[in-house]
């Protein structure tokens, strides 16, 4: 009796396990009739780009100067592209980060933040940003002020905090002077973007600034039938700074797209020529991770420098 028992028990196992094995195998076969999920960004894959540029000037600006781009990616794509003008750089980054932004527009730190924490493909730059450099700005009236010695002790302002050309690159090249912002100046301002920089310079609220030294040329050509309220009192060298880069998750097809978009524009063409001319760009280049190694390496030692003078 007890060996009938085990037998019978030992078949409703059997069955029991080739039950699941079934159903499992039907599961699976289930599964890989499934299609992969789509290649895309979420923007991309609903045939919209959300395009975010740098909120490093009036977003007004920003808006009027870049439509004629935003309209080339539409006749040339097909995607219909939505402006996204983020409040502050951290809120750029922010938006990348959470899938927002499609495409978008960096300073070079905050690109490398977004390629190092968020997988920030770079696509092109424009050919001024393998060269960019920033200007120490002095009220015209301000004579005594020859040289960046002669500010020790005044109110100076960056820009934003996490701007390249506003402050990163200006406060790296300072420390090989020797110069300690929060110990040389009697004040430190941030006034979050360049044009606001200029501004406080140029109505005495600060002593001096530091500003992208694109913006400060606009300025200067933009005042040529009169003087204009501030004058350059130092230049940086030169540093890689803006890219345009995509989201990791973006097709190849799109990329390539819009990579060539961009490559195409041409100064022998009116409407290009006024777009070029509106971004300080004489023509897109390809951008490459490459570009960025030095100022990663700046970057990483400005870190490792402000960390120890945070500690205990």
């Amino acid at each position: 009796m007890p060996n009938t028992i085990h037998g019978k028990m030992n078949t409703i196992r059997s069955k029991n396990m080739l039950r699941t094995v079934l159903a499992f195998t039907a599961l699976l076969a289930l599964t890989a009739c499934d299609p992969p999920p789509p290649e895309g960004s979420a923007g991309e894959l609903r045939g919209v780009l959300n395009l975010g540029l740098l909120p490093d000037e009036n977003p007004k600006r920003q808006a009027i100067r870049y439509a004629p781009l935003i309209e080339a990616i539409r006749s040339r794509t097909g995607l219909d592209v939505e402006l996204v003008l983020p409040e502050t750089y951290d809120d750029l980054v922010s938006r990348f980060a959470d899938g927002t932004l499609d495409l978008a527009y960096f300073g070079g730190y905050t690109f490398v933040l977004a390629s190092e924490r968020y997988g920030a493909i770079p696509l092109v730059m424009r050919d001024i940003d393998a060269r960019f450099i920033s200007h120490v700005l002095v009220h015209r009236d301000n004579t005594n002020v020859q040289g960046l010695a002669d500010l020790q002790g005044s109110h100076f302002s960056f820009g934003s905090r996490r701007s390249t050309s506003g402050h990163i690159m200006p406060r790296h090249y300072f420390s090989r002077m020797g110069i300690i912002p929060e110990e040389f100046f009697s004040h430190l301002t941030y006034s979050g973007s360049h044009d606001r920089t200029v501004q406080l310079v140029a109505e005495g609220s600060v002593d001096a600034g530091v500003a992208n030294g694109q913006i400060v040329r606009q300025l200067l050509s933009s005042a040529r039938h009169e003087r204009p309220p501030v004058r350059v009192l130092w230049q940086s060298p030169a540093y890689v700074d803006y890219v345009w880069a995509t989201q990791p998750s973006m097709s190849e097809n799109t990329r390539q797209a819009l990579k060539s978009v961009f490559l195409s524009l041409d100064t022998s063409n009116e409407t290009h020529r006024r777009f070029l001319d509106a971004v300080g760009a004489g023509y897109y280049l390809p951008a490459a991770e490459s570009d960025f190694h030095e100022l990663r390496q700046t970057i990483a030692t400005l870190d490792a420098s402000v960390a120890r003078q945070d500690r205990p």
